[in-house]
């Protein structure tokens, strides 16, 4: 029996050591970009989104922090899980972090399509915990107000955002957002219209005329 025992654990770290090598090779295929061989690796070994790093970073969310569209689609069709979370926060706060609307457009209508309720809930999830007091409790939507873009604040809004949510500083995205500066709009060149000879006025209009040579 101590034998077996022995033998099972020998078995399992084997396996373990395994996973932790080719845990780290895809992790490096998924930063690389390369969806081709991403792909590839999955369909031999679909269980490699679930791996983690050690803090928490899914394949899925490693694509979503380099701002790879492309890989993040990729990863979600494998059935990653979408609803996954670091000290940095979920996908969302990734990508508003980075300012990347595109990706924050793809998750939206990706989530849609599968499970319609959970981009609102992540819109609205604190990053971090309650303990810590080094989480700054932010949602998707404080980022977005933090980093002054309105494109991205309206977009999280219209989806679902609370703008009322307390951060740790009990500050709001709202109240957040109303300190950042309008950008004045920029007006467009006049356009500078030819001088014509009419718009001169009579006295500096002048014409050549020869000088006359004396006669001899």
């Amino acid at each position: 029996m101590r034998k077996f025992l022995l033998l099972a654990l020998l078995v399992m770290s084997v396996v373990l050591a395994r996973a932790e090598v080719s845990g780290v090779a895809f992790f490096a295929v998924v930063r690389s970009g390369d969806t081709d061989r991403a792909e590839e690796i999955l369909r031999a070994d679909k269980t490699l989104v679930f791996i983690e790093e050690p803090d928490g970073t899914t394949a899925f969310l490693a694509a979503v922090k380099n701002k790879d569209v492309k890989m993040a689609r990729l990863l979600a069709d494998s059935f990653s899980r979408l609803d996954v979370r670091t000290n940095g926060g979920n996908a969302l706060h990734l990508a508003v972090s980075n300012n990347d609307e595109e990706m924050l457009r793809m998750l939206f209508a990706f989530m849609d399509e599968v499970e319609p309720e959970l981009f609102e809930s992540l819109a609205n999830e604190p990053r971090g915990n309650r303990i810590s007091p080094d989480s700054d409790r932010n949602t998707p939507l404080h980022l977005a107000a933090l980093n002054c873009n309105r494109a991205i604040y309206g977009f999280l809004a219209a989806h679902g955002a609370n703008e009322k949510i307390l951060n740790r500083r009990r500050q709001t995205p709202k109240r957040l957002f109303s300190s950042c500066k309008k950008t004045p709009d920029k007006k467009a060149p006049s356009k500078v219209e030819p001088v014509s000879e009419k718009a001169v006025p009579e006295k500096l209009v002048t014409s050549f005329v020869p000088p006359t040579l004396p006669h001899e």
